[in-house]
């Protein structure tokens, strides 16, 4: 390498991270948009077929349901119990999806640096798909997303090791 590279090297190298510090600032902003979109959108719309059916459902606790895991049920049994029943039951379901996006960065970050983390969280929450949530909160699909994120995340821990060690 010539000492002209190594000089072009060292000052892009400043460009870069402000740049990336300038997305996770913008990642950031976009998370808390999309929090607070969600909020508005949990208690201005009432609930859906299947929220309303989980709803009803969960009033008696039980094993096994006739087409859903029971896991979304409990959550839900417990939060009505100490809460009472109303649209504030989907705020348990709502962070569930910001812990999975947190297991989501903490994964991309373990795998591949902090910069594919931040373009992760942003992917997530900028997905409208999970922003809007069609078909409602209070389904079994938030407890389940979250585990499989954090079930790789920690499978990619115990694989990789503490993080510096070589490679990530």
């Amino acid at each position: 390498m010539t000492t002209a590279t190594i000089a072009s090297e060292r000052r892009a190298a400043p460009v870069a991270a402000v740049r990336d510090r300038a997305f996770a600032r913008f990642t950031l902003a976009s998370v808390a948009l999309a929090t607070l979109a969600r909020l508005i959108a949990l208690f201005a719309v009432g609930f859906r077929d299947d929220e309303a059916y989980v709803v009803v459902l969960q009033r008696q606790v039980a094993l096994s349901y006739f087409d859903h895991p029971p896991l979304h049920h409990w959550i839900l049994h417990v939060f009505a119990h100490a809460f009472g029943e109303g649209r504030v039951d989907r705020l348990p379901f709502l962070a569930l999806n910001l812990a999975t996006g947190f297991a989501l960065f903490g994964l991309a970050r373990r795998l591949f640096g902090a910069a594919t983390a931040w373009r992760t969280l942003f992917a997530f929450n900028a997905c409208l798909y999970f922003l809007a949530l069609p078909e409602g909160y209070i389904l079994p699909d938030q407890p389940a997303l979250a585990g499989l994120a954090f079930g790789v995340w920690a499978v990619a821990e115990g694989l990789y090791g503490p993080p510096g060690r070589e490679g990530r």
